[in-house]
């Protein structure tokens, strides 16, 4: 371990030198300044650990000094010193940051442990330091433009290390699986935006989304008058993605004459328009997400085995959140806060009964359904502290395909749960139909088969 840089800004040569001899004789590297400008000469060029700080200094006072050095190293430690220890000077020095405060004459021996307890204090934060880069090592530009991994279990910790790790190879594909709701998506950001592609796009398309006759048209794009429709040259998902990461979403839901288009392309990196004669070269990387068991499906012959292993080069498998309820107090906490900024009421507290009343409910959706739980609790908290009535019932567990779960063939009772629970999700969303699926955990496909069930008419188209 290397010695601890401590500078003392003192312009009495006699404290200078029997404080600096002493702190020498401990096994500290010491450094002299007279003056403030001196001091900041000295920081300029040595990698200070610690300041001793006089109060009374010529060319500017110690209190002024200490702001000085925390606007330029915030992080710099500073012990002040004074013959004139009011409460008035205690109270600034204090407030400005520093880590104590002494009065002469010194005692060596308190300084010295002064100086060990400020050790300890700064080997902490350098330690607290070193597990957020390990653990969330984002940088404030990747988070403005991903938003945050919430969480500090164990197994939220192993998904961001091995995204960081997928992410520093720029041109490895990698496949993303998790339950719907998880936060796919949010992983496949940061796997682009914390990579050398950065600067590139980030194509997303939703394959789930996409009819089988315009899948060859959406990935390789086609050329004016080449079918019905094709009334201008447009460009495919893989060459706006190009220099960028191309993300699949649901790509377990593409039917096997598209896997056979997509492998073709994953191995060559060429494609060609609908309608074109020649190639086109594409630097992409693939990045893919699903909640199906894609394993389980090249078993079935539902999923290209050999696209499948083309795909699956890197996997970072997602933990549902009921695998995670260590992390369920600070997801709560930090979506309260989101949204009661949101609505102008900053400052809402939550209970900690909420998180007693929710530690057992499996939450189906996920985190998504948690984010759309505490947004309704902190409407009707009304401003107030969130408690466990605010969140309401819970939704009926959904089916293992992520589905809601078929209550129309039980009892009546349970069928009039699901049917409200519908009712109330469009209704919040103001019968956006994509947003109410989303925030129920289905799909927007399922949400319709169930809406015709339940006899449900939107009064407002939604997407």
């Amino acid at each position: 371990m290397k010695n601890l840089q401590v500078l003392i800004v003192d312009d009495e040569p006699l404290i200078v030198k029997e404080l600096g001899n002493y702190l020498k004789l401990c096994g500290f590297d010491v450094h002299e300044a007279p003056a403030p400008s001196e001091a900041f000469a000295v920081l300029e060029r040595v990698a200070i650990d610690l300041v001793l700080l006089d109060v009374r200094l010529p060319e500017m006072d110690g209190i002024e000094v200490l702001r000085r050095v925390k606007e330029r190293s915030p992080g710099l430690e500073v012990l002040m010193m004074s013959g004139h220890g009011d409460m008035e000077i205690v109270t600034q020095a204090l407030r400005g940051g520093a880590f104590d405060f002494f009065r002469k004459p010194l005692n060596g021996d308190e300084i010295l442990a002064a100086i060990e307890r400020t050790r300890r204090f700064v080997a902490l934060k350098e330690e607290l330091r070193a597990v957020k880069e390990r653990y969330a090592p984002l940088s404030e530009e990747v988070e403005k433009k991903v938003g945050h991994i919430i969480g500090a279990g164990a197994k939220i910790r192993a998904v961001i290390d091995l995204t960081l790790k997928a992410a520093r190879a720029p041109d490895t594909s990698v496949l993303i699986q998790g339950e719907s709701g998880t936060g796919k998506e949010l992983i496949a950001r940061v796997i682009h935006f914390a990579s050398p592609r950065a600067s590139g796009p980030f194509y997303t398309v939703n394959c789930s989304a996409l009819p089988e006759h315009l899948v060859e048209s959406e990935f390789f794009g086609h050329r004016k008058g080449s079918f019905t429709g094709a009334v201008e040259d447009r460009a495919g998902s893989f060459e706006n993605a190009s220099g960028g990461t191309l993300f699949l979403d649901e790509v377990g839901d593409l039917a096997l004459a598209a896997q056979s288009k997509l492998l073709r392309a994953l191995e060559t990196r060429l494609v060609r328009r609908i309608g074109a004669s020649r190639d086109t070269a594409v630097d992409v990387r693939v990045v893919c997400a699903t909640h199906r068991d894609l394993g389980a499906m090249v078993k079935s012959g539902a999923f290209r085995e050999d696209l499948y292993y083309r795909l699956a080069t890197f996997q970072v498998v997602v933990p549902p959140l009921r695998e995670r309820r260590e992390d369920l107090a600070a997801l709560i906490g930090h979506y309260a806060g989101l949204f009661s900024e949101k609505m102008g009421r900053p400052g809402v507290v939550v209970d900690p009964s909420v998180v007693a009343s929710l530690a057992s409910y499996p939450f189906p959706g996920n985190i998504r359904e948690l984010k759309n739980l505490v947004e309704r609790a902190v409407i009707l908290s009304e401003g107030g502290p969130l408690l466990p009535e605010h969140f309401g019932h819970p939704l009926a567990v959904p089916a293992d395909d992520g589905e809601l779960a078929s209550l129309i063939e039980g009892p009546s009772k349970l069928a009039d749960q699901e049917r409200q629970a519908i009712i109330e999700a469009l209704r919040a969303h103001d019968f956006n139909r994509t947003k109410a699926s989303q925030a129920l955990g289905i799909t927007i496909y399922t949400l319709i088969r169930r809406m015709k069930k339940h006899g449900i008419t939107p009064q407002v188209t939604g997407s």
